[in-house]
């Protein structure tokens, strides 16, 4: 007879254990939950050091904002961006040229102003050109493309690229 009780005390033992453990879970969970309720994080991060972005957003008019600074250790010239959602390299013929022809080592450009379109503003669009038409409060999963040269290249040498992952929450605006 005690050694059925022994069995008993020890599965209570053992559920009493796993029980707070499971319960510590539950209340960690509740609490990210509520701390970050599942929308998509914000960020705009290259893929290799020289460029960093800063203050992005992507509002319903499909527009991406950002401040991108040179931080190659060199002047860059003949810059363009292009805005791709998803994760395929745009052609050429996406990319939209900076207005200035130069940018030194640690100077910014931003990409809701001075940038080759009509109101300065770097529109993403889908791997094809077509237009992304995003809704408020949608998830954007893109990417940032910089094609540059060195100021002291050669006019011959074809154009580097810097990537940036781009990821956010649409928001509203022009």
């Amino acid at each position: 007879m005690v050694f059925n009780s022994l069995k008993g005390q020890s599965a209570m033992e053992y559920l009493m254990t796993y029980g707070w453990a499971l319960l510590v879970i539950a209340i960690v969970v509740a609490v990210l939950w509520v701390i970050w309720p599942g929308g998509a994080i914000d960020s705009c991060l290259f893929q290799d050091p020289g460029f960093t972005c800063e203050g992005h957003r992507i509002t319903s008019g499909d527009i991406l904002y950002a401040k991108i600074t040179n931080g190659n250790h060199k002047t860059i010239k003949n810059v363009q961006v292009a805005c791709i959602k998803g994760s395929a390299r745009p052609d050429k013929t996406r990319y939209v040229p900076l207005a200035s022809t130069t940018l030194p080592n640690g100077e910014s450009f931003n990409t809701g102003t001075g940038v080759g379109t009509t109101d300065g503003a770097i529109k993403c669009v889908n791997s094809d050109g077509t237009s992304l038409d995003l809704q408020l409060g949608e998830s954007f999963n893109g990417r940032l493309y910089i094609m540059f040269n060195y100021a002291d290249d050669d006019s011959d040498i074809p154009g580097k690229v810097a990537v940036a992952n781009v990821l956010g929450t649409v928001q509203e605006g022009k």
